[in-house]
């Protein structure tokens, strides 16, 4: 069988060293065309070149010469076409949208972006992977990156700018497959947690927010999300099947399915079940339909303030601006160890580890419990405290308690 192309070399630069004299003269017509101003310094590079152009252009999967432009460049070309477009159009929120962006501006500050799209391979993206990881940024937002650049690749590739993904399903798992969180273990031990639930405010809603993060172990933004139609009364569970992203500013408005377990269920604890029962009697928003943390009293509102001031929160869904506030005046007042509201989460997680995580089938229970999509993750966040569960020093044993 012919060679479908022939190495040709112009001999009158030849003999001047550096000019870049070998070309390729294809049997394809539009091969012929697309290349017959193309030259390379050496005839190896000219034929690995060639073998690689005929080899996409059997599977069908030629880059037009055209097309061969840097990342950099289709990006742009990418955002115009495809993102902006959605974003106009409402089908994409402003959080995502600005990911987008974000992963725009970081490509022009690494030698991906500058190299010619078609010849990224899925070696580059990890070495962005890891620059990005140096910098302090943690696994989600790698993973936001990822998410990105996979759709990115996508539309590359339908668009005729890449003959093949670089990306892989495992690149972000396999860069932090040893990031076990790192936790002061003072910080969440029941001594510190139960100085900071003395010191939370006095009113109903403020220690029914507490309680039910320390009794449940939900994200914030679960519990923020949170209905009275999501709580059974009479067989003592809650349901858990959305979730509130932190928004703007102090604005919590991105209501979504949870991506963890949509409708996994979580056992009413006696005195959770308590305080629940105390602040439905109390609160003028305790219709099914209704979010539980729906701010209601003075504390939502300043004295003397009318209905129509810019004070005025009552009736509106708390955030993670409420979480906070409410915490950290809790730790300033009784002079605890600084916590994050997810930090009670991280709380709740060790606990029932070194109580009861002494097997794979409690250690599965427990993972279904924090609704991690799969028990390697509760594996691997939670190792070190896995670790300890044969070893009880006394720090460790402050931290075992029933719930």
């Amino acid at each position: 069988m012919s060679v479908p192309y022939k190495i040709t070399q112009r001999q009158y630069r030849a003999k001047k060293k550096g000019w870049s004299s070998w070309t390729i003269t294809f049997q394809d017509p539009k091969l012929k065309a697309e290349y017959k101003d193309t030259w390379f310094k050496t005839r190896d590079l000219a034929e690995t070149t060639a073998k690689e152009i005929y080899k996409q252009k059997v599977n069908n999967k030629v880059v037009p010469k055209a097309n061969k432009k840097s990342v950099n460049h289709i990006y742009s070309v990418f955002m115009e076409k495809d993102i902006n477009p959605l974003y106009d159009s409402n089908q994409m929120t402003k959080d995502r949208y600005s990911r987008y962006v974000y992963v725009g501006k970081l490509l022009k500050q690494h030698d991906l972006g500058k190299m010619i799209c078609d010849e990224v391979r899925a070696s580059d993206v990890s070495d962005f992977y890891r620059y990005n990881k140096s910098k302090g940024r943690s696994r989600k937002t790698i993973q936001n990156h990822h998410s990105c650049l996979e759709r990115f690749f996508v539309w590359c590739q339908t668009q005729d700018f890449i003959t093949a993904r670089p990306t892989v399903e495992k690149m972000v798992s396999v860069l932090f497959k040893n990031d076990s969180k790192s936790f002061d273990i003072e910080s969440i031990s029941e001594e510190n947690i139960q100085l900071i639930q003395e010191n939370i405010f006095d009113d109903t809603f403020s220690q029914l927010m507490f309680l039910m993060a320390v009794k449940t172990g939900m994200r914030a933004g679960e519990q923020l999300a949170i209905t009275w139609s999501d709580i059974d009364f009479d067989n003592n569970v809650i349901t858990i099947n959305k979730n509130i992203s932190e928004g703007d500013g102090t604005k919590a408005d991105k209501l979504r399915e949870s991506t963890a377990i949509i409708g996994r269920k979580i056992p009413l604890n006696p005195d959770l079940k308590k305080a629940l029962l105390s602040w439905k009697m109390e609160t003028k928003y305790s219709q099914e339909d209704k979010e539980v943390f729906i701010r209601y009293g003075k504390r939502f509102r300043a004295y003397g303030a009318s209905s129509t001031s810019s004070y005025n929160y009552e009736g509106q869904l708390a955030t993670y601006d409420t979480l906070s506030f409410i915490l950290k005046s809790a730790i300033k007042k009784g002079g605890a160890k600084p916590v994050t509201w997810h930090s009670l989460r991280h709380y709740v997680a060790s606990k029932l580890i070194l109580t009861d995580g002494d097997s794979k089938d409690n250690l599965k229970k427990i993972s279904l419990f924090l609704g991690h999509q799969q028990i390697a993750t509760t594996e691997r966040v939670y190792a070190h405290v896995i670790a300890l569960n044969n070893y009880q020093d006394s720090k460790t044993l402050d931290m075992v308690a029933s719930l």
